[in-house]
């Protein structure tokens, strides 16, 4: 049952995330970075992007979670499966969302 934890918490805190929106960029709450805080804009697409990418990225590691209870004996071969599974989503995350407000605002290299 311990492998159902990773998928838990990051299904907790998606929909905390995506209940309670960050409403205007700064840095404490929602998503950060340089591309992300460069116009309202951005931020809002950057936090509803990432926040349902998060939420899918929770299921994903929840359903690890379920199959490794189910069938990997309970212990360390289970955990550890689910938090590679966890450490790939949440490095996935960032890239995607990056690419995505590359797509949309353009690059931020300055030239």
């Amino acid at each position: 049952m311990v492998a159902l934890v990773p998928g838990a918490m990051l299904l907790v805190i998606a929909l905390l995330v995506r209940r309670f929106p960050p409403l205007r960029p700064d840095h404490w709450y929602g998503y950060r970075s340089a591309r992300s805080m460069r116009s309202t804009e951005a931020w809002q697409e950057a936090n509803t992007f990432s926040g349902k990418l998060l939420l899918w990225g929770s299921l994903l590691v929840l359903n690890t979670g379920v199959t490794c209870a189910l069938l990997v004996s309970e212990g360390e071969n289970g955990l550890l499966i689910v938090s590679i599974v966890a450490a790939l989503v949440l490095v996935a995350i960032p890239i995607a969302t990056e690419l995505r407000l590359n797509d949309l605002f353009g690059d931020d290299s300055g030239g």
